[in-house]
């Protein structure tokens, strides 16, 4: 028997080794392939109720006064700490050296004071040896006069002094007390421990942050707007919002997904985000947070439900997307639309009615 012809007879024999396996692997994949096309739409949430979110800074002024220089225009960028505006810091600088006075004015107050318990201290010791004297004095008059040995008018004499040194003992240690507590009962603490001191240095700390508070900085990088009519010459109130600074070191996408959803989302959950304004270009986002409301209960007016004309309607959570930024980032402006994609993860493909879409 020739080659081929012994070719031709094992084919068959090869063919039914193969039958079993294409009848066990043919369903499976079949099954895999219809699994795929069920389950993995779902994996995904889509948006278009998506737009652009930066925090937003009302700038006010932490003292008040006549504005004498603005330093920027409406929708200019600034960097943390480059001036805005500057308050006419005439006053101000004024009750920086009054506090300057006050504070050189009670050192040397309690300079004097000290001088002065040592002063009184010193009297008040020679006082006492006056008292004492004075005392021994009385006494042995009073024994001379016991033996008629010197007249009644000697004995008063002596009383009369004794009286006047005890009267002084007793003034000098009245002042002495009074110097005392004026000093803060610590006559030998250092002047600049003194609560007086103390207080009065507080006073010029709080005179030159006024002053420097006349010069109003931007607290962090953004883009100042809602300048409008805001001009040199205005009279600013402190704690006034004046306007505003959009920060842009970071900038957020928020979608508002429906409530019946947010089983399906987790932080840190990947997700791609097309920003309208550049459709061809797409921006990779991870979920940071969920909103612990939902939008209605944030509005100025939240709904009553407690009415007769009440109407069930499924509700959006805000949900904050992080941006991944690069440096070729075109700009980004908050309140752009988006449309996000949300990867929820092979664990989420549940059956569902429905498709992808009812992120919308």
């Amino acid at each position: 028997m020739n080659e081929p012809a012994a070719a031709t007879l094992l084919s068959p024999a090869r063919h039914m080794r193969w039958r079993p396996v294409l009848l066990v692997a043919g369903p499976l994949l079949l099954l895999a392939f219809v699994g795929t096309l069920i389950f993995w739409p779902h994996r995904f949430l889509t948006s278009e109720n998506a737009y652009l979110k930066a925090g937003k800074v009302q700038v006010t002024a932490d003292v008040s006064g006549r504005v004498t220089a603005l330093e920027v225009d409406d929708n200019d960028a600034v960097r943390a700490g480059d001036v805005l505006f500057r308050i006419d810091p005439a006053r101000y600088e004024i009750a920086r050296d009054e506090a300057a006075a006050r504070l050189g004015v009670v050192a040397a107050e309690l300079a004097a004071m000290q001088a002065r318990y040592g002063q009184v201290a010193a009297d008040l010791e020679s006082a006492r040896a006056d008292l004492a004297y004075a005392e021994r004095e009385r006494e042995r008059q009073a024994a001379l006069a016991r033996s008629s040995v010197t007249s009644a008018s000697r004995l008063d004499e002596a009383e009369t002094t004794r009286r006047a040194a005890a009267a002084r003992v007793a003034g000098l240690e009245e002042a002495l007390a009074a110097v005392r507590a004026a000093l803060g009962g610590t006559v030998d603490a250092p002047v600049d421990r003194h609560p007086r001191y103390r207080a009065a240095l507080a006073a010029l700390h709080r005179a030159e942050l006024d002053l420097k508070d006349t010069i109003v900085r931007a607290p962090a990088d953004g883009v100042v707007t809602q300048l409008e009519g805001f001009r040199p010459g205005d009279h600013v109130e402190l704690g006034k919002p004046l306007f505003v600074l959009v920060e842009t070191k970071e900038i957020w996408v928020e979608v508002n997904l429906k409530e019946t959803l947010l089983h399906r989302l987790a932080p840190g959950q990947p997700a791609r985000v097309r920003i309208d304004a550049y459709p061809d270009r797409d921006w990779e986002a991870e979920v940071a947070s969920l909103s612990p409301g939902t939008g209605s209960e944030f509005a100025i007016l939240p709904p009553q439900n407690a009415l007769g004309n009440w109407v069930k309607v499924t509700q959006r959570v805000p949900v904050r997307l992080r941006l991944v930024r690069r440096p070729d980032d075109p700009p980004l402006r908050i309140g752009m639309s988006a449309s996000v994609r949300i990867d929820t993860g092979p664990g989420e493909g549940r059956m569902r009615t429905g498709s992808a879409a009812e992120a919308e």
